[in-house]
């Protein structure tokens, strides 16, 4: 099982066609992001760090669409740690956590049913079910705003508003307390 990305936007020709091509998503090198100060995750990094041939290529006209498609990978293996859950095993995990099975169990339930075609399942974490619970917005999981400080304040803001008032001191940083 192969994915297949753009690296590039879309290119339009001087007779109106649309030209796209979609390359594996193991092609390239591993660009790190922000200062740093995060780890790579366990399994590294899934850019191999040359291209691979395998490729797609689409023309796209007002008539119709002309696919080439490359099939042959080079310099990878398919490798399990790489591939990400299917959308089939993603939704099987989000019943589960949605019936009230705890991670914990549903981690054990996991490793104890592996079978020779588990694929990318044998594999799950709790980050795993983390994304899925915001995903598909299990227990109630809201990310209020995307830096953490803000979301805290919204979260700290609506229990006090809602009468579900369980703190009991709560100060932003970077305030001075009267």
């Amino acid at each position: 099982m192969s994915k297949y990305v753009r690296q590039r936007g879309c290119k339009t020709l001087q007779n109106e066609e649309v030209v796209m091509n979609y390359h594996c998503c193991r092609s390239g090198t591993y660009k790190q992001k922000g200062k740093g100060l995060m780890n790579l995750k366990s399994q590294g990094s899934a850019k191999i760090g040359i291209s691979c041939p395998a490729v797609i290529k689409v023309r796209q006209s007002t008539e119709n669409v002309v696919v080439h498609y490359f099939p042959k990978h080079q310099n990878h293996e398919t490798q399990l740690e790489h591939l990400r859950l299917s959308e089939s095993d993603r939704t099987a995990i989000a019943g589960k956590l949605k019936e009230g099975v705890s991670e914990n169990i549903f981690l054990q339930d996991i490793r104890e049913e592996i079978t020779v075609d588990s694929g990318r399942k044998m594999l799950i974490e709790k980050k795993d079910i983390h994304n899925i619970k915001r995903d598909f917005n299990i227990n109630g999981y809201v990310k209020r705003h995307g830096m953490d400080a803000v979301s805290v304040k919204l979260w700290a803001e609506g229990m006090k508003n809602n009468g579900e008032n369980c703190i009991v001191f709560f100060q932003r940083a970077g305030t001075i307390r009267e």
